[in-house]
């Protein structure tokens, strides 16, 4: 089957270098009692700290659908030294699974909203749910339940994955789960309040077997300056699957195998603003 490819891409650099400043560290280590630290999103507070919410896997297990609960950290320093976790949702019993894929975003009026996968009572399925912090996240609301395009299927987003458009709405890309996965995305324009589910992308041109195995999932999406979305999904076709909105996620157009060639792996999209990241100016102690 040929895949004709809309765009190609120049070469460039793929490493880190010197001159980027780039800070490596970690968060959490991984501990036999705590294997797995993972699914989060960082957001910048308006005094310049750094706040990370993650999935923190506690009982002994790693399987994405192990126990886990959220935790939060913060920084002060532009992410060299984190503060002690502390959890901000609760883990729920085995039955209904655990909590995870955290996505956050500032709020219109100063408040921060954070999505994440969970099965509360009443939810036939893991799906997932938006809450609001009105102090930072040291608290958070009660959750409003997000409602998939067919009630009573599975859907989830990944982490990182809450977008503001130009116009101000809100978009959470996801995916719905039926004998495949079918992406959409999540919507709202009433700065995360309340939210509907748009349209279906349609299928993309997979074999069979292809279909079988992964379909397109996982989706993540940006504004292009022109204010078209793109969105990227990963498939065992051979790499990223790329699709486009003119109406603000309300549909898609047909997926194309992109020129992101490679394994079955998510990705995580982004629109580079102009002008280089800086690190925050040094504190008192010679820390940034």
């Amino acid at each position: 089957m040929t895949r004709p490819s809309t765009i190609a891409f120049q070469d460039g650099p793929e490493d880190v270098r010197p001159e980027d400043e780039a800070i490596v560290g970690f968060l959490a280590r991984a501990t036999p009692s705590q294997p797995r630290h993972s699914e989060g999103d960082i957001v910048a507070l308006s005094n310049g700290r750094l706040l990370a919410v993650y999935s923190r896997y506690h009982a002994g297990e790693g399987w994405d659908g192990s126990p886990a609960h959220l935790v939060a950290r913060t920084s002060d320093d532009g992410g060299r030294i984190w503060s002690a976790p502390r959890v901000v949702v609760e883990a729920r019993d085995r039955a209904r699974g655990n909590v995870m894929s955290v996505s956050l975003l500032d709020g219109a009026g100063g408040d921060l909203l954070m999505a994440h996968v969970d099965q509360l009572p009443g939810m036939p399925e893991r799906g997932m749910v938006v809450r609001r912090s009105a102090d930072d996240g040291f608290t958070w609301g009660d959750p409003v339940v997000l409602e998939p395009p067919t009630p009573g299927h599975r859907f989830s987003a990944n982490n990182a994955c809450l977008l503001r458009l130009g116009t101000g709405r809100i978009l959470l890309a996801a995916r719905e789960y039926t004998d495949v996965r079918h992406p959409f995305a999540f919507l709202s324009d009433d700065d995360g309040r309340t939210w509907r589910a748009g349209g279906r992308m349609p299928d993309a041109p997979l074999t069979p077997e292809e279909r079988a195995q992964q379909n397109i999932n996982e989706p993540s999406v940006c504004e292009l300056a022109d204010g078209r979305l793109l969105v990227t999904m990963r498939s065992v076709a051979g790499g990223q699957f790329f699709s486009w909105s003119v109406d603000g996620g309300e549909s898609w157009g047909d997926p194309v195998l992109s020129p992101l060639r490679g394994g079955c792996s998510p990705c995580a999209l982004r629109r580079r603003k102009a002008g280089r990241w800086r690190l925050p100016p040094r504190g008192p102690c010679g820390h940034r």
